[in-house]
């Protein structure tokens, strides 16, 4: 990890988390340790919507774990965490200010998107979720799959932090 300041504001940049699992855990490290106005998640996704090319900048609007289902045992939906809402909203205030905040410093492309969280980003899952996308009610929604994404939003729901998550696509699983 790494400690700086941003336009007169203190940072911490911690890299390398691959799975939620491990992001929570050391989120919610990090949150018990200091005083934190907002998380951002950044890194890369993979996009299951065509209108999301390769290089694009992809903003959180809500995020779904996808490797939550716990319907057999609990009335609770598809991707539901017990205890959670099954999306993890993210506030439109924060949404619109890091839109703009895009928006004035580069010229590539941008979406708002749903991300579906998964520890297992294997070719045969990743094609599973394309293909499950009905399952969630999300068929007219554009999606990223991530590994990340759902354990920052518990980590955060928890600790009454607002978060974001903002990635690039790297590839596009809908061609």
């Amino acid at each position: 990890s790494s400690v700086g300041t941003i336009f007169s504001q203190e940072v911490l940049i911690v890299h390398e988390l691959y799975t939620s699992i491990l992001s929570s855990a050391v989120l919610m490290s990090i949150l018990r340790e200091y005083y934190v106005d907002l998380v951002i998640s950044v890194g890369r996704c993979m996009s299951v919507s065509p209108e999301i090319k390769n290089g694009d900048i992809v903003i959180s609007s809500k995020i779904i774990d996808v490797n939550v289902d716990l319907t057999m045992f609990n009335d609770v939906a598809m991707g539901q965490v017990p205890g959670f809402n099954r999306d993890f909203i993210v506030e439109d205030d924060i949404i619109n200010y890091l839109s703009q905040g895009v928006e004035r410093r580069t010229t590539t492309d941008y979406h708002r998107a749903i991300f579906l969280s998964t520890d297992n980003m294997s070719k045969a899952m990743c094609d599973s979720l394309k293909e499950r996308k009905n399952i969630f009610a999300l068929e007219n929604e554009l999606l990223v799959i991530d590994q990340n994404s759902s354990g920052v939003a518990i980590a955060s729901t928890l600790k009454g932090v607002p978060f974001i998550v903002c990635k690039v696509a790297e590839n596009n699983l809908a061609v």
